[in-house]
């Protein structure tokens, strides 16, 4: 379309959720700094509690991407991370999980609604 802006956002894989969260925060702002929208992003789905944790544990993911597998000793530590924030996520976001099957596994498997 002829003088239009704008953007779509399209994610396919892990942590669709997340990704669109992130894309449009930026879209709507784009002075926002990263790690600011992702402690934003856990705070919201993951409670106050599990925030400083889940956010480590995104930008952990993150990096072991870039790691090989048989050498990566990022995924025990992503795995530990979300393990222990599952434990401080408040009861009534795990009954009610509304992420989805975007993938984060915080302590039990996740409903798809």
């Amino acid at each position: 379309m002829p003088f239009s802006q704008g953007d779509i956002i399209y994610t396919e894989g892990y942590h669709d959720h997340f990704n669109q969260y992130f894309w449009q925060r930026l879209l709507w702002n784009p002075q926002l700094e990263a790690e600011d929208v992702v402690a934003e992003h856990c705070r919201v789905f993951f409670g106050d509690k599990a925030t400083d944790l889940m956010t480590e544990a995104i930008f952990q993911l993150e990096q072991n991407l870039e790691i090989p597998l048989a050498t990566n000793e990022g995924i025990d530590r992503y795995y530990a991370l979300v393990k222990e924030a599952g434990r401080l996520i408040p009861k009534n976001l795990m009954e009610h999980n509304h992420i989805g099957a975007s993938g984060f596994r915080v302590g039990r498997p996740l409903r798809v609604w």
